[in-house]
Parts: C-alpha cells; sequence; structure tokens
C-alpha cells in the first residue's frame, strides 16, 4: 500500500484549495469567453479569411493533465479538418503562462509561408516564436517546441516540403492575466496579419 507524505495527506484534506481552484478556473474561464469578444471584433473588422474560418465558434476547453498541469483553452477562430486546419489557440496552462498560437496545416499553411517569411522582422519586434517540432499537437514552450524567430532557422522551416504545418506563438505571463483580453485582441492582429 502507498503511503501518503504528510504534505499529501494535508493536500487531500485541504478542501479549500479544490474550492480555490474551481473558483480560479471559472474565473479563467470567463476571462477567456471576453478574450473572444475582442477576438471576435478583429476578424470582423476586415481582412481576407476564408469563409468557413470567419463562420466558426469560439469553444473553450478545460483538462486536468497537460504534463502534469491543468489547461484551459479556447479555440478561436477554428477549422479543424484533415488535413486543413486554421485555429487561433489561446491557451492558460496553469503554472506555466498564457500563449496564443496561430495553428496552420494543409492549404492554409500553404498559402501562408511566404507571408510569415516577409513579415518575419515583424514576428521578431512582436517576440514571436515558430513552432518547430514535427508534432503539430504538442503545446509546450519549451525549446525543443518553439523558439523565437532569431534563432531559428526559419527559412528551413517554412519551405520544408514535408512539413505541412506552420504555428506561431505569443508568449503572456500569468500574473499579467488582467490584460489577456486587450492582449489577446493584439495578438490577433499580430498573427492574422502575418500570414496575408
Amino acid at each position: 500500500m502507498e503511503i501518503l507524505q504528510p504534505e499529501e495527506l494535508n493536500l487531500l484534506e485541504n478542501k479549500e484549495i479544490f474550492l480555490l481552484k474551481r473558483s480560479t478556473g471559472d474565473k479563467i474561464t470567463q476571462i477567456l469567453g471576453d478574450s473572444a469578444e475582442k477576438i471576435r471584433a478583429v476578424l470582423e473588422s476586415g481582412g481576407d479569411l476564408p469563409e468557413e474560418v470567419m463562420a466558426s465558434k469560439p469553444k473553450i476547453s478545460k483538462g486536468e493533465n497537460y504534463l502534469g498541469f491543468p489547461w484551459t483553452i479556447l479555440d478561436y477562430p477554428r477549422v479543424f479538418g484533415k488535413p486543413d486546419t486554421f485555429a487561433l489557440r489561446t491557451f492558460c496552462w496553469w503554472g506555466h503562462g498564457f500563449s496564443m498560437t496561430l495553428h496552420l496545416d494543409g492549404k492554409y499553411a500553404v498559402s501562408a509561408k511566404n507571408n510569415v517569411l516577409q513579415n518575419a522582422s515583424l514576428l521578431e519586434k512582436e517576440n514571436c516564436f515558430l513552432g518547430i517540432h514535427a508534432d503539430p499537437w504538442v503545446h509546450h514552450f519549451g525549446e525543443d517546441n518553439y523558439q523565437p524567430f532569431t534563432a531559428v532557422k526559419m527559412q528551413q522551416i517554412l519551405t520544408d516540403e514535408n512539413r505541412s504545418f506552420l504555428k506561431i506563438m505569443r508568449r503572456l505571463p500569468l500574473n499579467q492575466y488582467q490584460i489577456l483580453p486587450q492582449w489577446c485582441e493584439d495578438s490577433a492582429k499580430i498573427l492574422l496579419s502575418s500570414v496575408r
């Protein structure tokens, strides 16, 4: 039989921590909902996004264990198809930070790669990161998944014909949660303009 350490038993008995976790999660969900409205304003302000992208609705998902930590994700806009994906994913990874990732695959990535190359200096200036991992569904912030535009062989990643997807990410510390909706609006403008 496994023996609980005193700290583990204390956690198990602590009702308040579970109530606090729930109220925190509820507030994060509300903040992400507010962020979706800011992103909607960016989408409606114009641009040449495909009709199916514009018609998508926000979706908020939650989980308890991404690499051991809870998470909440806002996908908006979102088109997940095989092989075509167009998603703006706002990720709250408890204990680590917020991020917004533009995830393109298939036809959406093909049409965007040249524009990203042309907008590299903007993305570098805005402290964006380029997804370098071979698996498009890895979300952590490690150097084996994302690298700053200044440190990555951007040309190699973006011109690799065997790589069907493109991911560009911005980050925000958790302690700046109050600015998340405005940051999402700004990030959506930056990320979407980089692929047009």
